[in-house]
């Protein structure tokens, strides 16, 4: 759940925040490409702090961070060209 909401939902709400604001291309195109990049670091003292589950949340986190390398490029260049 957690790799399909970084890669589908957080692009997703990406292009929408975009649009709904009506960003110019430069500021729609940054948002698109933070939307786009995993932001799982956080998570694992967050996950230590609330006592829970930290090797699932490394594991996650590093799953995320390598399937990035590959579709952050695809997910910026699909989410850039549907704000525009």
């Amino acid at each position: 759940i957690g790799f399909a909401a970084q890669f589908c939902i957080m692009p997703l709400a990406a292009v929408v925040a975009a649009r709904l604001w009506r960003l110019d291309g430069a500021l729609a195109a940054g948002v698109c490409l933070v939307g786009c990049c995993p932001g799982g670091v956080a998570s694992n003292l967050v996950a230590l702090i609330a006592r829970a589950d930290v090797p699932l949340s490394i594991s996650m986190t590093t799953c995320s961070t390598i399937a990035a390398c590959a579709l952050t490029p695809v997910l910026a260049a699909c989410c850039a060209g549907a704000s525009a």
